[in-house]
């Protein structure tokens, strides 16, 4: 017991899977305005303790108050006249976008945005093609290798981002975090990869070859020395704000 609990969620978003909202529950009431059956307003919020906090701030649309209005408009349900003919006049616009970055797709179930993934990446080049596997580390705590094993699985079933990502030259991408927020790289940002390089602060030159592990793992074995993983290549991603 005396454990505090944050439940976060965006009742403007679509309803759930299965179930309904949380504030459809006969128990909504009692927990959050207090109200017990005698109609009396619990103290602290309700008798779980239970209070809302609403975040109001935007910071992607911190620098464009209009557009940020007419989202939340839209989030709300009120469309007004204002509102409809601002959309209306956005149809069949030309969108500014660098060179290879193309409009998103939107899709309302995730294995429909990821079939739409693969069929992209087939048609790009092959040999430019690297693949990232999600690492997962405990920092608090140790586990059982079956509740680590238990918790990996439930991050991997829930997780945004593929938990192997596989992206070649001209893939599509999008930050599913806030990476850089002065710099507007903030989750949701899109982009698409120019190319792969070492890591900040080595030439990419310097990275070896496809060839080049196998040769150094034959080097290394004749040598009589510990084997030495080549260098990962990261994706070097030109977004739409222009920065790369």
């Amino acid at each position: 017991g005396g454990v505090q609990m944050i439940f976060c969620g965006d009742f403007s978003q679509l309803p759930p899977v299965k179930g309904h909202y949380a504030f459809l529950s006969p128990l909504w009431d009692q927990m959050v305005s207090g109200r017990d059956g005698s109609g009396a307003p619990g103290a602290g919020g309700g008798p779980l303790g239970m209070a809302i906090h609403e975040l109001k701030g935007s910071h992607r649309q911190s620098d464009d108050v209009a557009f940020y209005m007419l989202l939340n408009s839209v989030r709300v349900g009120e469309i007004t006249t204002l509102v409809r003919n601002c959309l209306k006049s956005r149809v069949g616009a030309k969108l500014e976008l660098p060179d290879g970055v193309l409009p998103s797709e939107l899709t309302s179930r995730r294995d429909a945005a990821a079939q739409i993934n693969l069929e992209h990446i087939a048609k790009l080049p092959a040999d430019t093609e690297h693949k990232y596997d999600a690492k997962f580390t405990w920092t608090r705590g140790r586990l059982t290798e079956a509740a680590r094993k238990m918790h990996e699985d439930i991050v991997r079933k829930n997780m945004i981002t593929p938990a192997e990502l596989v992206l070649r030259t001209g893939a599509q991408v999008m930050l599913t975090s806030n990476l850089d927020l002065s710099s507007k790289l903030a989750n949701g940002s899109r982009g698409v990869v120019v190319g792969f390089g070492a890591a900040s602060g080595t030439s990419p030159s310097s990275v070896p070859q496809a060839a080049a592990p196998a040769a150094a793992s034959a080097a290394a074995k004749k040598a009589g020395t510990k084997e030495v993983p080549p260098p990962v290549e990261y994706p070097r991603v030109l977004f739409t704000t222009g920065l790369e």
